[in-house]
């Protein structure tokens, strides 16, 4: 599942990993909230600018979804122990990647 702002540039990206995935398919959404609205979706990767993570990364909890979030998770630690309080209440993970290999966490 590929989720963008601009439903071309998903559709784009899905296209290729569809070709990576030797032909799997690999479904294309046009913003993060028709992505959340989705059954087939358990976990979103939040990979979008800096200022919109804590945002995507909430709205992802409050549908339900376990979360993983590019740094920053949030601009201070007020907002990420907000995050981590809502998945606690909703019964889903959160965490922060730093797109590279080893060096993941997860707020528990």
């Amino acid at each position: 599942m590929a989720a963008s702002a601009d439903l071309a540039r998903a559709d784009a990206f899905a296209r290729t990993y569809t070709e990576m995935q030797g032909g799997a398919p690999v479904a294309a959404c046009g913003s993060y909230a028709s992505l959340l609205q989705r059954d087939d979706v358990d976990i979103v990767y939040v990979g979008s600018v800096n200022t919109t993570h804590f945002s995507t990364a909430m709205a992802c909890i409050e549908a339900g979804k376990h979360c993983v979030c590019e740094k920053p998770i949030g601009v201070n630690g007020h907002e990420a122990a907000a995050l981590a309080a809502a998945a606690q209440a909703k019964g889903v993970r959160v965490g922060r990647n730093l797109a590279a290999a080893g060096l993941d966490a997860s707020i528990d």
